[in-house]
């Protein structure tokens, strides 16, 4: 299965400018995690459709398609004990953690190819309630490409299958959603509308 991810945003990569620099990136992360890597691959495939369900021109397709391979790059300079710990972070190890987005800028620093989409990208830990890392932006500060990204990346930590357990079925991933939206983490209407995507697709992701 993962093969014909990574063959599907191959061939989707052909079609822009500078995704396969994003890819050669990303491609140390199969051996350093790949449990990473897989979630990588289907952030970028489940983004890159929603954007198109969300009527996104080109540009921003490509954007998001690039944000979204490069979003969780500094994960490379997380320590795998903590990377793949099954249990509750400690709150020193969620320090540890939530530095992997500067380390994502340090890695693509100087390619310039790729410096909107790192910036992107390393923001999808932000809160719609202005509560997030690592700038505390908050609403519409905070780019919709970004907005769409934080979702996603949520959406498949969730739903996909780990290690050390199964993913959990769509119907209790979009009831997580709704609850972090009513506690600010999201952008109240595109959660709607990225259930309503989830609805019209009824699959968790895509291959």
């Amino acid at each position: 299965m993962q093969n014909v991810k990574l063959n599907h945003v191959y061939a989707m990569a052909l079609n822009h400018a500078h995704s396969f620099t994003a890819l050669e990136l990303l491609q140390e992360m199969a051996e350093h995690s790949p449990e990473t890597y897989t979630h990588t691959l289907n952030v970028c495939l489940i983004a890159y459709d929603f954007g198109e369900f969300l009527s996104f021109t080109d540009t921003q397709l490509e954007l998001i398609f690039d944000a979204a391979l490069v979003h969780d790059l500094g994960k490379l300079k997380t320590p795998t004990t903590i990377l793949h710990k099954h249990g509750k972070l400690e709150p020193i190890e969620r320090q540890v953690m939530s530095e992997h987005v500067k380390h994502t800028y340090q890695i693509a620093r100087g390619i310039k190819a790729l410096e909107t989409a790192t910036m992107v990208g390393g923001l999808h830990h932000e809160r719609w309630d202005g509560n997030g890392y690592p700038f505390r932006l908050k609403g519409d500060e905070i780019p919709f490409i970004a907005q769409v990204l934080a979702i996603v990346d949520t959406w498949d930590a969730m739903v996909s299958d780990r290690a050390y357990r199964k993913g959990m079925p769509n119907s209790k991933a979009i009831n997580i959603l709704l609850t972090e939206k009513d506690k600010g983490q999201f952008n109240p209407n595109l959660v709607e509308l990225f259930v309503t995507y989830i609805d019209s697709h009824g699959k968790s992701n895509l291959s």
